[in-house]
């Protein structure tokens, strides 16, 4: 296989407690950030990466950090023939790898690798570690993927962050409830993917996740 060219992008968006932007102002925010590298890439890829990163800025999550994206033909880079994505910290960067084809699939997979890059960068470890009693989970990063709460933390910021509300299943305890409860208690703000109706659901006080 003909090695891909890498996208390189260092976005700097609002932190989580600035005005959440409207969707024409994501996109400028978007399209100004510095990119520092891009080789051949389809045009289709580099709206996936601009896509999922505008989500992240309408939510008003802070996401200064420098992304190397990396798209594959194949699953080979991102670990085996049932994985579709990969998120690897570097000491001066945080690489994503993408392994699906189809731009669906490419946002899903951003969507959920960028998630990871966020919740090491702002979760402290109290927070950690209440998301794991929330979930009822044991540990943040071992054992089954399933039962790690760095899964369940990117699962429920991917489907917030989305434009549909069908629900993830791959994890156990999905429901749009639970998964709700788990997006506001990271984020403290309410689902994306549930704003295109009015909600009907009282205010939650935040009870956890980033302070700033």
């Amino acid at each position: 296989l003909t090695p891909l060219p890498t996208l390189l992008v260092q976005p700097t968006l609002g932190g989580v407690n600035d005005p959440v932007p409207e969707a024409s102002e994501a996109n400028e925010t978007i399209e100004s950030a510095p990119k520092l590298a891009v080789e051949g890439y389809a045009d289709r890829n580099e709206e996936a990466v601009a896509w999922a990163l505008s989500r992240f800025a309408l939510a008003g999550l802070d996401l200064q950090a420098s992304l190397e994206v990396r798209f594959h033909r194949s699953t080979e880079a991102c670990g085996g023939w049932n994985h579709d994505g990969l998120h690897t910290p570097l000491s001066d960067r945080h690489r994503v790898d993408v392994c699906v084809i189809d731009q669906a699939g490419q946002e899903r997979v951003l969507l959920h690798e960028v998630a990871h890059v966020w919740a090491d960068r702002e979760l402290r470890e109290d927070e950690r570690r209440g998301f794991l009693e929330l979930r009822g989970l044991d540990s943040w990063n071992e054992g089954e993927w399933r039962d790690r709460g760095t899964a369940h933390a990117a699962e429920a910021l991917r489907w917030g962050l989305g434009e549909e509300s069908r629900v993830p299943g791959r994890l156990p305890n999905h429901g749009v409830a639970s998964l709700t409860e788990a997006f506001e208690y990271l984020t403290g703000t309410e689902p994306l993917c549930e704003l295109d109706a009015p909600s009907t659901r009282p205010v939650r006080v935040r009870h956890g996740g980033p302070t700033a």
